[in-house]
């Protein structure tokens, strides 16, 4: 199970959701270049705290070593 916290407006955040791993992958892989490699399933974690995290989402629960459904 993986949660996410969105950002609401400025200064507020949501409740956190349970998000799918496309969910996640579409977030992390949107609005790049033409040469961007997507992140998938076995490096979702890494792309996240890059290109995500904290900007307008939270990682609020993720499985341990990677492992999803």
């Amino acid at each position: 199970m993986i949660i996410i916290q969105s950002q609401t407006s400025e200064d507020e955040w949501g409740n956190p959701k349970e998000w799918t791993m496309s969910e996640i992958l579409e977030e992390i892989n949107r609005d790049h270049s033409e040469e961007w490699i997507d992140y998938d399933k076995s490096d979702w974690l890494e792309g996240w705290m890059v290109w995500v995290e904290g900007d307008y989402h939270k990682l609020k629960c993720w499985p341990i070593y990677g492992e999803t459904t």
